[in-house]
């Protein structure tokens, strides 16, 4: 048997009386329909422990979301962006490194 790819998937952190991560369904289905084995990263979390699962990772997918912070490339905010959470922004980035 062989083994199935493990794809990371980032998340966004929905907060409220039971915070939970969530990544939308098509992105965990179609890991699964082309064989991989889909694990859901958190998005609020240390570093360490991001890193940890990307050295167990053969892959990852990084799904759509929010614009990131403008402050991270040098630009300010304006009224046209829809800005996602800081948190995701930074482990967004830690996963890419």
């Amino acid at each position: 048997m062989s083994k199935r790819p493990i794809i990371l998937l980032n998340s966004n952190y929905v907060p409220g009386k039971w915070p939970m991560y969530e990544v939308p369904a098509t992105y965990y289905q179609a890991i699964l329909e082309f064989g991989g084995l889909p694990v859901i990263t958190p998005s609020i979390g240390n570093n360490e422990d991001i890193l940890k699962l990307a050295e167990l990772a053969d892959g990852f997918c990084f799904t759509g979301a929010d614009d990131y912070p403008p402050d991270f490339y040098g630009l300010k905010e304006n009224n046209t962006m829809d800005i996602m959470q800081r948190e995701r922004a930074i482990s967004d980035l830690n996963l890419a490194k």
